[in-house]
């Protein structure tokens, strides 16, 4: 009964197993390659054609901006992974922001849009080794 009391206590209040992220200092000085899952909210098909090459251009410049090593990618229609290496002093959910903005501001300019673009990032807690 102990056991099952702490389990409990450990486990995050959405009813989930494992959190969606880890915290930002599990990150920190590790220098290993992480992988992460952006989604678009509603899983809404978006990322088709012009909108898919403007997140891979935004994907692709912002790491270069950010001195990360990107190390591959795939963009699906309602979501899209990658592997990224990033430099010392920078964190997932720092570059992630950074990304989702630039990515956000060019699909806007694209369509002619105003307001944001309802993509969530999912960082999964899982350090490539």
């Amino acid at each position: 009964m102990e056991r099952n009391s702490r389990r409990a206590a450990q486990e995050p209040k959405s009813g989930r197993r494992h959190p969606h992220r880890l915290n930002e200092q599990s990150y920190l000085n590790t220098n290993l390659p992480i992988m992460v899952t952006c989604n678009v909210i509603r899983r809404w098909p978006m990322l088709v054609d012009e909108t898919a090459e403007t997140v891979e251009e935004a994907l692709v410049e912002s790491s270069c901006r950010r001195g990360a090593e990107l190390h591959g990618y795939c963009v699906m229609p309602d979501h899209l992974h990658f592997v990224i290496h990033l430099v010392d002093d920078d964190t997932p959910p720092r570059f992630i922001r950074y990304f989702k903005g630039e990515a956000s501001r060019r699909i806007n300019l694209f369509v002619g849009n105003a307001g944001r673009i309802q993509m969530a990032a999912q960082l999964l807690g899982h350090v490539c080794r």
